[in-house]
């Protein structure tokens, strides 16, 4: 039987990798804005943090602890992430497009 800290373990990296396939795979969904990037995260992780109790109520039912790991834990995990990630992206938007410094002119080659 694998470890519950194990088990935890396999789903964050489960959450991160669904929430890196979401960014590369639908790069315009989530905010835009720093402001609307902000709140969401702000709203995930006050979520996040009333997790624990919901998965304590939730585990007192028959099959509690399977449901709340897999309908609440790795959900708020994904959220959680995901809006960590767009709130970076809206606050990469500010500085630029990531571009990287000047524009230079590619020289032609020599011919001889």
């Amino acid at each position: 039987m694998i470890p519950l800290s194990a088990f935890l373990d396999l789903e964050l990296a489960a959450a991160a990798l669904l929430a890196g396939w979401v960014l590369v795979a639908r790069p315009g969904v989530g905010p835009r804005s720093v402001w609307w990037a902000a709140l969401l995260a702000i709203v995930a992780f006050a979520l996040g943090d009333g997790t624990p109790y919901l998965v304590r109520l939730i585990a007192k039912v028959p099959f509690g602890p399977y449901i709340a790991l897999f309908l609440c834990v790795l959900p708020m995990l994904f959220f959680m992430l995901i809006s960590a990630a767009w709130l970076i992206r809206a606050l990469l938007g500010l500085f630029g497009s990531g571009g990287g410094g000047h524009r230079v002119r590619a020289t032609q080659p020599a011919v001889e």
